[in-house]
């Protein structure tokens, strides 16, 4: 078995005990979908952030390919399950503002990506679209 995969055994376990999971679950949870191709169920953690009603997060593995049409997800945020449509974002402009969004509300996303930083304190444009452009 693979290091990360071992990571995301633990991290999924940690998620899903009832006082523990506050150790991390202010910013990752565990995103449920079908494969569109395969019908196989995934669970897998993932750094987020919420923005209102909405939940963006981003990946450079390939899983979010499944989400290319809307398709529905669990999320487990906060040891709380919601369910709700996950959508990939694959335009560009939209992809960089969905994650400019999410690295202005998790400076954590913006350390995990190498994301900088401007003078007035926003996420680095380039650092942004460089990240879409290499897939994530």
């Amino acid at each position: 078995m693979a290091q990360p995969r071992l990571i995301n055994l633990g991290v999924r376990a940690l998620l899903r005990t009832p006082v523990l999971h506050r150790v991390a679950s202010s910013y990752v949870m565990l995103l449920r979908f079908t494969g569109r191709k395969t019908g196989h169920v995934y669970t897998l953690p993932v750094g987020y952030f919420r923005d209102g009603g909405i939940v963006l997060t981003t990946t450079d593995d390939r899983w979010w390919r499944n989400l290319t049409t809307p398709a529905p997800v669990t999320m487990l945020l906060q040891g709380h399950q919601h369910t709700g449509m996950g959508q990939a974002i694959t335009e560009l402009g939209a992809a960089v503002d969905g994650m400019a969004a999410l690295v202005a509300g998790c400076s954590r996303y913006g350390q995990w990506l190498n994301v900088g930083s401007t003078a007035d304190g926003r996420p680095s444009q380039n650092d942004l679209e460089r990240e879409v452009r290499n897939g994530r």
